[in-house]
């Protein structure tokens, strides 16, 4: 079978009140209450929204340096936009969906002061609804040297710009930032800034309109490391408009955009970049490349398949660390699908959905280490194989499967489904001419578990079989 797109159907503070001492009747059921709202200690309180505050910024007004702000998802958005101070942390709860903040059409939905620090921090947001011309998701400016604000794992979504640093240090982590039309992460300086550890731009997913860069930095001074980032659908990718000291650019994958990586001449340490597909150039002006920057197609997982992650990799993608010694890119290995493309590795404790027959030919090899699960699919689009409609893992006659499971973390092949039952996928077929060793594989809901022909070389070991339609292991002859 070929390697087309299957076609899928379908993802404590203290009170705060009167200062005046509640009588003794209440004073227990006060008591209570503030255990249950408010959480005070060594690292700052806790302030609840919207349990004690209604509003993030009621909720950051009444905080103090050193002080937290757990901000909990509600029916509607958060319609406000909201200033963070110095020393406060601003976070989505633990265990609930991101809390959205709709900044109705202003300019800027989050600001940090002047003054925040290493303490000043936004994790975990969903910010829509800024302006739609010149708008800006997060914007901070003007923090003194020495200290560096945080951005963690936050949505941004159409925003012309998605965060904007001025003349500040800021780490903007672990982010997915999708339709900007001018830039997702723009970082300005005028000079005079001296780092003691370089701000991090890193493990970002960002989308772009056509016209705009992913991320661009004008600096006349130090720079941040780009590390790790996603960048599709660009005018530039990484742009470096700058004469500043030596930073990294280092395993980004930039695509389908116009240049992946614009060096600028600048004398950047970057290394194992993907950057693939770019109408214009994949690396321009790239004077001190350092080692292994490559130009592959990175082996996306489906975009729209509602059981993965958009942007993740299949098992043979280039940008896998199983595959390439890195991790390239801000999303992982996540599925399965197709003909190897080339010999492939799954890290321990990796779950990949196979979403239709995975086939494993002449001269490849599929290396599952410990404790990797794979769940497969309950319809295999493809119509190959030994079964039309029932996903199965085949190696072919010169290919090798290599299954590495130990007896406390074994491989596991089992269905999909949310209720499995026996034969929701079909089996492992070790073909004539292949070879395969399995070391404690557990493999059940297959109708058949492992199918082997009587001259291939196979070793089979401290394997277990259970809930499979018609047998575990079966030797054709």
């Amino acid at each position: 079978m070929g390697n087309e797109q299957p076609n899928r159907r379908n993802s404590s503070d203290e009170w705060k009140g009167n200062a005046m001492r509640p009588s003794r009747a209440i004073y227990g059921v006060l008591t209570v209450l503030t255990s249950v709202l408010l959480v005070s200690g060594a690292g700052g309180a806790t302030i609840k929204v919207p349990e004690i505050e209604t509003e993030i910024q009621a909720g950051i007004d009444a905080a103090s340096v050193g002080d937290t702000v757990s901000v909990k998802v509600k029916t509607a958005a958060y319609s406000e936009t909201i200033v963070i101070p110095e020393g406060v942390r601003v976070e989505a709860r633990a265990g609930y969906a991101p809390p959205v903040i709709d900044a109705g059409g202003a300019s800027e939905a989050v600001l940090f002061e002047e003054g925040a620090d290493n303490s000043s921090a936004i994790v975990g947001f969903k910010i829509t609804n800024v302006d739609t011309t010149t708008g800006i998701g997060i914007a901070i400016y003007g923090i003194e040297t020495g200290r560096t604000a945080l951005i963690e794992d936050c949505i941004i979504e159409d925003a012309p710009i998605g965060v904007l640093v001025s003349d500040a240090d800021v780490d903007v982590i672990g982010c997915t930032i999708t339709g900007a039309s001018l830039s997702g992460v723009r970082l300005t300086y005028d000079g005079g800034l001296s780092y003691s550890v370089f701000p991090q731009i890193r493990d970002n997913l960002i989308t772009t309109t056509s016209g705009n860069d992913g991320v661009d930095i004008s600096v006349d001074d130090q720079l941040p490391n780009i590390e790790g980032n996603t960048i599709v659908g660009f005018d530039t990718g990484i742009l470096m408009m700058s004469t500043g000291a030596l930073t990294s650019v280092k395993r980004n994958l930039l695509v389908d955009g116009g240049t992946g990586i614009d060096c600028n001449s600048a004398g950047l340490d970057y290394s194992d970049n993907n950057s693939w597909n770019n109408s214009t150039a994949n690396y321009t002006d790239c004077v001190n490349p350092t080692k292994d920057n490559i130009s592959l197609d990175p082996l996306f997982c489906e975009s729209g398949e509602s059981l993965v992650e958009e942007y993740t990799l299949r098992v043979d993608s280039p940008c896998s660390a199983g595959n390439n010694g890195v991790q390239i890119g801000a999303r992982d290995v996540e599925c399965a699908w197709g003909t190897l493309a080339r010999d492939a590795t799954v890290s321990a404790d990796t779950e990949v959905l196979v979403l239709q027959d995975l086939t494993v030919p002449s001269g490849k090899t599929l290396t599952l280490e410990d404790g990797v699960v794979f769940k497969m699919d309950e319809d295999d689009d493809s119509a190959g194989g030994d079964h039309a409609t029932k996903v199965e893992l085949l190696v072919n006659s010169g290919g090798t499967l290599d299954i590495n499971g130990t007896a406390a973390n074994k491989v596991t092949f089992e269905s999909a489904k949310a209720s499995p039952a026996e034969g929701d996928w079909y089996q492992i077929y070790i073909k004539s001419g292949a070879d395969a060793t399995i070391d404690f594989a557990l493999v059940k809901h297959a109708v058949y578990g492992i199918t082997h022909m009587s001259d291939e070389t196979s070793h089979i070991k401290s394997s277990t079989f259970s809930n499979n339609q018609t047998y575990g292991t079966c030797q054709r002859l």
